[in-house]
């Protein structure tokens, strides 16, 4: 798998983690930002396509 693929799958799962957390703490728990925050990373990761990506979560 290349490395796009394997951050597209980590978009995926951090964004359903992030939606059960918001349901769950509300859209302002730090749990909540937290998640947002790593799924902007993933984000970042993937559009300006960082070859260094580590796994965030």
């Amino acid at each position: 798998m290349v490395l796009a693929e394997y951050i597209l799958i980590e978009i995926e799962q951090k964004r359903e983690e992030m939606i059960n957390l918001a349901h769950a703490s509300g859209f302002t728990s730090p749990d909540t930002i937290k998640a947002s925050q790593e799924l902007d990373e993933l984000m970042n990761a993937f559009l300006f396509g960082k070859h260094t990506y580590s796994k965030v979560c």
